[in-house]
Parts: C-alpha cells; sequence; structure tokens
C-alpha cells in the first residue's frame, strides 16, 4: 500500500489519522467490552477465537485491548481530549465508558499489562491471552466488593523439587 506524500507531511498524516480511527471503531467491536463487563467469558473467548481466525495476532489483540481499557478510563473524566477520535467514535466512547465501573477498568488494564509483559515468553500465548480475558470477566462480579488480583499466595503450586513419595498399603 503506498501513500501519497506532501511536502510537508499532512496528507499523509490525514490519510493516517483516517485508517486510525477506522481500525478503531472496528476495535470497539472486537474487544467486545459489554461481555466482559457481564462477565460472560465464554462468549468472550469465542469472539477471541473469531479474532484471531481474521489473522490477528495474540499479541496485537492484547496491545489493542488494553489500550481500548485505557481510552475507556479517560473517557470517564474531564481528560477525553486524550483521546484521538471527534465525532460519533468519541460518543461511542463516552456512552461506553459510562456504562464501565473505574475499579473494573484499571483492573482489566492491570491485567493486560501484567499479561502483555508473559506474553513475549509464553509458550501458549492463546492460553495467556484466555486466561486474562477470564480474569478480566471475573472483575465484573467484584463491583460491590474490594477489587483484589489474584496473587501467587492466592494459588499455592507445589514445589517441583523432590519427588513426592506416596506410601501403599498392603489391602488385608
Amino acid at each position: 500500500l503506498e501513500y501519497p506524500h506532501s511536502t510537508n507531511g499532512t496528507l499523509l498524516y490525514k490519510l493516517k489519522c483516517k485508517i486510525d480511527a477506522f481500525l478503531a471503531s472496528h476495535a470497539c467491536d472486537h474487544y467486545h467490552t459489554e461481555l466482559l463487563l457481564k462477565g460472560d467469558y465464554t462468549t468472550a473467548l469465542i469472539r477471541f477465537d473469531e479474532v484471531l481466525s481474521k489473522g490477528f495476532s495474540a499479541q496485537t489483540f492484547m496491545s489493542g485491548l488494553n489500550q481500548h481499557m485505557r481510552d475507556l478510563l479517560v473517557a470517564k473524566g474531564p481528560a477525553i481530549n486524550l483521546i484521538e477520535f471527534t465525532g460519533d467514535l468519541l460518543e461511542h466512547y463516552r456512552r461506553q465508558a459510562a456504562n464501565c465501573d473505574t475499579a473494573f477498568l484499571f483492573g482489566a488494564i492491570s491485567l493486560l499489562s501484567e499479561a502483555d509483559g508473559k506474553l513475549r515468553t509464553a509458550s501458549n500465548q492463546r492460553l495467556l491471552v484466555e486466561l486474562t480475558l477470564m480474569k478480566i470477566a471475573a472483575l465484573s462480579q467484584k463491583k460491590n466488593s474490594e477489587l483484589t488480583l489474584p496473587t501467587e499466595e492466592s494459588y499455592p503450586l507445589p514445589t517441583l523439587d523432590e519427588p513426592q513419595r506416596v506410601v501403599v498399603q498392603p489391602v488385608a
């Protein structure tokens, strides 16, 4: 794809902005925030599979979802001008942000940022994204309680240093 060039670059910049706005408007549909808000992780996983089948990578999806959640958080307050959208798309973000609890958005951004750091070294990127989507969907179930994210202490794993010895009792 070749972009038309102008001496000051404004035409290229305007074209890039239009492409970004188009992708962002379709991203709203791909991220299915309303499913995560309802705690519907099953349908969210099916939609994620559809996104992968269209050729998007798990990394692209995760990064885009994180940006989407950030934009929703920004759209909730007076810093809305930090979002680079205008018109109908900006109104769409405002409406969607009004339905999102601030704690949910902070929790989702935290989970997505943590998972994004692990994604590059993950042996199963799809599983990592799916687990993150399930955790985000679970956040919506905690609206009326204090938001706590699971830690390694919450789910202790057995040590793998020494093999476990099993004593078998003879049957009488």
